[in-house]
């Protein structure tokens, strides 16, 4: 049996398809399971194991889009034709990915749908399109439905998957502390909390965990405001000043004790590596995008708009509104819960 998954969307929608991934493999071990992901999203798939196959394709916003980029993306569809597949998911929901769909050779392909008005001649590609309501319905659960209707797997989906084998080792010499890891950005203005409270909570923070450890990637913004951190807080505050893989960031939340961070990959990240999870969500749905099956606590403005929220991409409105007491409160209280399972 040989599978192809699409989802052309961004890092976190691709570790959240790994749930459909692994129930799939589960109950078909000798199964190839190829996956087409938007560029820039393969390493977080590094650690899902039942993968077979990771592909990129370049996104069509890419600002370094040329013939070149062009040529590897037509490649890349020579290299999928050479596979006749038992099964196509469309999971993108987008014109982009149907095309691809469409010049790739699948005995049964089955695209996702939120838009009931779809041009008929998809349904002259498709065996089958899956119209939903994305209101309320969780990403995972999303892409879940869609092999249930084909295949025997449990009603529930599991975990995310990133697996500790394929963590690498960082900050060795302090992991056997109690540490909790933090996120402080993401390239979203609307997801930014404000770097005068992150000082505030850390020093909060440093009553109860012995380092704090920052996550950045290796873009320069998000390296500066780690260092800006780190020189309010002291050396108990420590960053990788080139930005860390996830791999190592897997390494450190598969020991730390607790993560904070805002609404990005790293905090599914936190999720599949079983780690404690406390997320800032502002304009993005938790309902929708929120920790998946992991102890957590998600932080948000209250009585928030979420009707309102994805139309305020510009500000971080949603995300000034939380205040630092909150965010004490809200954390105090999953340490609490964490504390009575023990």
């Amino acid at each position: 049996m040989r599978l192809l998954f699409i989802k052309l969307l961004h890092i976190g929608d691709s570790l959240l398809m790994t749930p459909t991934c692994s129930a799939v493999k589960k109950i078909m071990p000798n199964a190839e399971i190829f996956v087409v992901v938007r560029k820039g999203s393969e390493e977080i798939l590094d650690g899902c194991d039942c993968i077979s196959r990771v592909i990129s394709y370049t996104p069509i916003e890419y600002d370094n889009r040329n013939i070149k980029t062009f040529l590897n993306d037509l490649n890349n569809i020579k290299e999928l034709r050479r596979y006749t597949f038992d099964y196509i998911f469309e999971l993108t929901d987008k014109s982009r990915a149907r095309w691809l769909s469409f010049f790739l050779k699948g005995r049964i392909k089955v695209a996702d749908g939120t838009n009931i008005n779809l041009n008929p001649i998809w349904k002259l590609v498709f065996n089958d399109i899956l119209v939903f309501d994305q209101t309320l319905t969780y990403t995972v659960e999303k892409d879940y439905r869609i092999i249930k209707k084909y295949f025997p797997v449990p009603e529930s989906p599991p975990t995310l998957q990133y697996s500790q084998d394929k963590a690498l080792p960082i900050f060795d010499n302090i992991i056997n502390n109690d540490i909790v890891v933090i996120r402080l950005a993401t390239r979203w203005r609307s997801k930014e909390w404000p770097l005068e409270n992150w000082v505030k909570l850390s020093l909060w923070l440093l009553n109860i965990f012995d380092y704090i450890i920052i996550n950045t990637s290796n873009n320069s913004a998000e390296i500066e405001k780690a260092k800006l951190l780190q020189e309010e807080i002291g050396k108990q505050c420590i960053y990788a000043k080139n930005g860390m893989s996830f791999s190592e960031l897997a390494y450190l939340l598969y020991h730390a004790k607790l993560y904070i961070g805002v609404d990005t990959v790293t905090t599914h990240l936190s999720a599949a590596c079983g780690c404690p999870t406390v997320a800032f969500y502002g304009m993005s749905d938790d309902r929708v995008y929120g920790p998946w099956k992991v102890k957590n606590k998600v932080i948000a403005m209250p009585n928030r708009n979420l009707n309102q929220a994805f139309k305020t991409f510009e500000t971080n409105d949603y995300m000034t509104g939380i205040s630092v007491d909150k965010a004490k409160a809200d954390i105090s209280d999953l340490l609490c819960e964490l504390k009575q399972l023990r």
